[in-house]
């Protein structure tokens, strides 16, 4: 009889040791995203109103506001440019990369497949996965193939070969 209560308890603490498992996961995503939106909140209240939106690459330690196309702000000599983009297309930001206080980019080499990159815009949290980077000539242009869902490309001066650009491509996941 003892045993067989034994055997009871013990099926009953695995049980709630895996549901405490299970439920782990929706806690943590749960309040990593009020952490996020806090802090991407907290850093949006100290600019003005010409910020777009907020990316953020944990992988790298990257978080920088992006500006509206047409304000001055919005230059790669100045900040990350959006050269093109909105949440239902493809977006393109460019940055240098270098040892300067302007290399906003200068880690992006460091990106690799499967990681995350956020994008805040409107009180919305974007995450993109990295599915792609290389190497391509610069020629002040970047081709891209037409693909059939939304992605965010990162592209700046390869650090290594002066005539080349590196470009990340992330696709949206949520």
């Amino acid at each position: 009889m003892v045993l067989r209560k034994s055997k009871i308890i013990f099926i009953g603490l695995i049980f709630i040791i895996i549901s405490l498992g299970y439920y782990r996961n929706y806690f943590i995503n749960y309040f990593d995203n009020i952490k996020d939106k806090i802090n991407v909140d907290n850093y949006l209240l100290g600019k003005n109103n010409k910020l777009l939106a907020v990316i953020y690459i944990p992988k790298i330690n990257l978080k920088k506001g992006i500006y509206f196309l047409e304000t001055k702000e919005n230059n790669v000599n100045k900040n990350i440019e959006l050269l093109r983009g909105s949440t239902s297309s493809d977006i393109l930001l460019a940055a240098h990369s270098g040892n300067g206080k302007k290399g906003y980019f200068n880690n992006i080499f460091n990106l690799k497949y499967n990681d995350f990159i956020y994008l805040y815009h409107e009180n919305k949290k974007y995450i993109y996965e990295v599915i792609d980077f290389y190497k391509v000539e610069k020629d002040g242009y970047l081709k891209l193939d037409y693909v059939n869902y939304k992605r965010l490309v990162l592209t700046t001066c390869d650090i290594l070969e002066e005539n080349k650009q590196y470009v990340v491509i992330a696709k949206l996941i949520t």
